[in-house]
């Protein structure tokens, strides 16, 4: 197991759960140069949305309700590229379960809602959640990104 430079982990603390990150993005600007296919932490003290949602961490928030944030992504893929976060830690949308199952259904009314009020929604959008290294998850913290202002196309990957 390949050990994070300290100059990148968020604390001098031990990472006591990692797991692969992809090539395509890690956890900050920095660590995607340094973490490709290396290991990224996955504990919630150490998360990169857990400390943007407890405000540890600053980012142009869009939309936050308390149960639900949303914030610009660093790296667009569209003209407007916004990543929907629960702000309770859940790794994988393969980790829901009965209790946190009907946060789906509140992630896509908010994207339906901000596509709506941004002029959007006619013309069409497209809400993406990856699950795990072969599905394009770089952070273990469930998001569902919201892209529109183009056309998009398909396959999308």
């Amino acid at each position: 197991m390949a050990a994070v430079p300290r100059h990148i982990a968020s604390s001098n603390r031990p990472i006591r759960s990692v797991r692969r990150a992809s090539p395509v993005a890690t956890q900050s600007r920095i660590a995607r140069r340094y973490l490709t296919w290396h290991e990224v932490p996955t504990v919630m003290s150490e998360c990169l949305f857990c400390k943007i949602a407890n405000g540890e961490l600053p980012a142009e928030k869009v939309h936050d309700d308390g149960e639900l944030f949303a914030i610009k992504d660093i790296n667009p893929a569209a003209p407007t590229h916004l990543l929907i976060i629960p702000h309770r830690h859940i790794p994988t949308i393969a980790d829901l379960d009965d209790e946190t199952a009907g946060l789906v259904g509140r992630v896509y009314r908010l994207a339906a809602d901000i596509a709506r009020e941004a002029g959007a929604a006619d013309n069409g959008y497209r809400v993406v959640s990856n699950c795990n290294r072969d599905g394009g998850q770089t952070v273990y913290h469930i998001h569902f990104h919201l892209l529109f202002g183009r056309a998009m196309g398909w396959p999308p990957g």
